[in-house]
């Protein structure tokens, strides 16, 4: 069985409008829970915002510090709402070194095999 670490990236907005609808569904709304109050206090603390996107890790070897499913949860008690799940994330791009500069048609300089 794999484990998942990823990094999961929103378009920010998106995002705000889907965490938005996941507060109406919340029984009861006070003064000092609100979506703006989340987003400026609470979302910086799953991840990054970077222009129009919000990034942020998806570690499954860390069960209770995954970022990711971590943010769900935090809409779940923040807003006292059940079963969230913020879906339309892209992936953040893997890279390896080799396949890159092969790609890029640059000869690496030396051998890093089994340096380690």
């Amino acid at each position: 069985m794999g484990v998942s670490i990823d990094l999961h990236i929103y378009d920010y907005f998106d995002l705000v409008r889907a965490i938005g609808e996941e507060a109406q569904k919340a029984a009861a709304i006070s003064n000092d829970r609100s979506l703006n109050d989340f987003v400026e206090r609470v979302l910086p603390k799953f991840g990054v915002r970077t222009g129009d996107k919000f990034v942020t890790l998806w570690n499954e070897y860390y069960e209770d510090y995954n970022s990711g499913s971590e943010l769900f949860r935090a809409v779940e008690l923040y807003f006292g709402v059940d079963d969230v799940f913020l879906s339309g994330y892209d992936y953040g791009e893997h890279a390896n070194a080799r396949e890159v500069l092969e790609e890029l048609g640059i000869d690496p300089i030396g051998d890093d095999e089994d340096e380690y």
